[in-house]
């Protein structure tokens, strides 16, 4: 085996364990058993490849770069400025040297094309194992599904080892064009397994109902029928383009999506526009966050934080409760705009389009045969893009892997260079950035197990505990928790618990400078001084949080207390008769009770309340209990 071969060969190898391995990355003693351990596993693989490529023998004269891997660099520099105006650095941090992984990862891959240390079948074909991996995985579950029954009524306990469902589906979307790359290389038994792989994804996409990969699968269909027939059509093509293969694949498409309609409870689901109408919210939010930082971004990480700023009274109740944060826009482009800023999303634009662009520069000029797999490639990214309008894939490292694979393949072809380094400054920027990945991502790992304790010790209402492993998970990259909460609100609550109440306020005020908007540790923070007996303080942030949700049960309990206290009645009565009247909070009770029998029995002088008054003398209540149990009648009355 002569060095060259060796060397594709090590590369090659290393590649393949690193593919085959990625379904499979994931800590489950974590909230969200992914997202860091992928990102370390990624961080480690690049290390090995860039150690590999210092130590060989070949060395490189100079690191070019095109005009994508440029854009993606500066779509990564404007989001380092965007860090220093970040409320929350740790965070910033996090998704920062998350993009930094990303961009070692695609410039490494494609100066390995170039220098042809790794083949692009190669790489195909490792992404047919993946893709066979990942379609095994999702059929156990599917058939587990349907003998459950949870397939018809909840598609979403689909997600395999993929974390989200619908992230599952990307992922399968994004197998097809390696399978087809596979497919057109007519080594027989590869194209067998590739051709197998690519029905069994497709057939899946369709199963889990994802509307966004229908519309994406359908539109980066479309996109390659319009190239292929402007460009390649007419030119003399070795390896015929697959219309039967596609045309077979449209019909078992709609043969499998008809079918799934059929059923009441899926076409009720995929009909249901509510999650749009939700969505829609984010991105008005994120438009409003745009306008106030347009320039440099609210900080990579920072979206969530300041989303509920805008307002969270369109949204669920769960929501505006602290039940469920929400913590990305569904809107990767969105997203990019928001955190980096005006000029980091242009870098991001700019990344896909010289991307399509040199890809259709590329089918025009190549032999026919090159321009059919660079076709492929090019329907990939589109789906991706498409994909990316309604969704998050940015934020998981597989979906973007699969996406970087093919751009450093588009990229690689590229002849020309915006910038280039002599010697190894290439391999030396890789290292940078994967070693950030790699810092960070471990210091993040451990505070998401310290969370976990974190959350334990919360659901078991057991102070100490909880305020141990609140001080033990944060560190310099780690303060809040998978669901958007600071780890000092947990300590504030902890001491409040115990009637800590300085120390409390300390804890919730820290909680506060890494979260400004957090609407429970504002409400806390009013309870915390009610107790302390700063009634106007207490109202204050009681005010604050009400203003960002205005139907939060806690606060409008905390401050109907409030009211009580200082014998106002009227206002008092006024915030819980916007709480949901079967509300389970023993305060709620007995306020709604005793303000009930309040206005009852004071009607004649108050004159306030005379429907309710005259719907409890119909009922004649005597105990305390009775009133409440009235005020909950007479507003559950259609």
């Amino acid at each position: 085996m002569s060095q060259k071969t060796q060397q594709e060969g090590y590369f090659s190898i290393f590649f393949w364990a690193f593919i085959a391995l990625l379904p499979f990355v994931q800590l489950n003693t974590l909230v969200d058993n992914t997202l860091v351990p992928r990102q370390l596993f990624l961080a480690v693989f690049l290390l090995v490849v860039t150690g590999l490529w210092f130590l060989s023998k070949k060395k490189l004269r100079e690191w070019r770069f095109g005009f994508t891997e440029i854009s993606f660099l500066s779509f990564i520099l404007f989001q380092g400025v965007a860090y220093f105006f970040a409320v929350n650095q740790a965070e910033a941090a996090a998704t920062l040297s998350r993009y930094m992984g990303y961009g070692a990862y695609f410039l490494l891959l494609t100066a390995l094309f170039r220098e042809e240390r790794l083949s692009f079948g190669q790489v195909a074909k490792a992404f047919v194992v993946f893709g066979a991996i990942a379609a095994s995985l999702t059929g156990i579950e599917l058939l587990k599904a349907l003998g459950s029954g949870k397939f018809w009524e909840d598609v979403y306990s689909i997600k395999s080892s993929f974390g989200h469902k619908n992230i599952l589906s990307c992922i399968l979307m994004l197998c097809l064009p390696f399978q087809l790359i596979v497919y057109q290389q007519k080594e027989k038994i590869w194209s067998g397994v590739a051709l197998v792989v690519f029905f069994v994804c497709l057939a899946e996409i369709f199963m889990l109902r994802t509307r966004g990969v229908w519309l994406a699968t359908i539109i980066s269909s479309i996109s390659a029928f319009l190239v292929y027939y402007i460009w390649l059509k007419p030119k003399e093509i070795t390896s015929a383009f697959p219309v039967k293969l596609f045309l077979l694949g449209l019909v078992l498409s709609l043969g499998v999506g008809g079918a799934l309609l059929m059923n009441k409870g899926v076409g009720a689901q995929v009909g249901d526009l509510s999650n749009i109408s939700r969505r829609a919210v984010f991105w008005e939010n994120s438009l409003a966050m745009i306008q106030d930082h347009w320039l440099y971004g609210v900080g990579p990480g920072n979206w969530k934080i300041f989303f509920p700023k805008y307002g969270l009274e369109k949204l669920d109740l769960t929501v505006q409760e602290g039940v469920t944060n929400i913590q990305r826009p569904h809107n990767d482009y969105l997203w990019v705009w928001s955190e980096g800023g005006s000029l980091s999303l242009l870098a991001y634009l700019s990344f896909f389009l010289g991307g399509l662009v040199l890809a259709v520069r590329f089918i025009k000029k190549a032999s026919p045969d090159q321009g059919l797999w660079m076709l492929f490639v090019f329907s990939g990214i589109v789906g991706y893009m498409i994909f990316s309008f309604g969704d998050f894939p940015l934020e998981r490292s597989i979906p973007v892997i699969m996406l970087l694979s093919l751009m450093a393949m588009v990229q690689s072809q590229a002849t020309g260079s915006w910038l280039r380094l002599k010697g190894n400054g290439g391999l030396l920027l890789a290292f940078l950035m994967t070693g950030s990945a790699l810092l960070v991502g471990y210091y993040r790992m451990e505070g998401e197990k310290g969370a976990t304790e974190v959350l334990q010790a919360n659901a078991e209402r057991n102070p100490a505990r909880l305020l141990d492993a609140s001080l033990n998970a944060v560190n310099p990259f780690f303060n809040m928790d998978n669901f958007a909460n600071p780890i000092p609100y947990f300590s504030g609550t902890a001491y409040a618990a115990q009637k800590k109440f300085k120390l409390a306020e300390t804890e919730l005020q820290e909680a506060l400078e890494m979260h400004p908007y957090h609407v429970l540790s504002l409400s806390t923070l009013g309870n915390t001084y009610k107790y302390m007996q700063q009634a106007e303080v207490a109202l204050g942030y009681y005010q604050k949080a009400l203003a960002i949700a205005p139907l939060n049960p806690r606060t409008r309990v905390g401050a109907a207390e409030l009211y009580q206290m200082k014998g106002q009645y009227f206002e008092a009565i006024g915030m819980l008769n916007l709480i949901r009247p079967t509300y389970e909070d023993p305060r709620y009770k007995k306020m709604a009770a005793e303000l009930t029998k309040y206005y009852y029995e004071n009607f004649e002088r108050e004159q306030k309340y005379k429907e309710l008054v005259l719907y409890l003398r119909q009922r004649n209540p005597q105990q305390l209990q009775d009133f409440y149990l009235g005020y909950v009648a007479y507003r559950q009355q259609p």
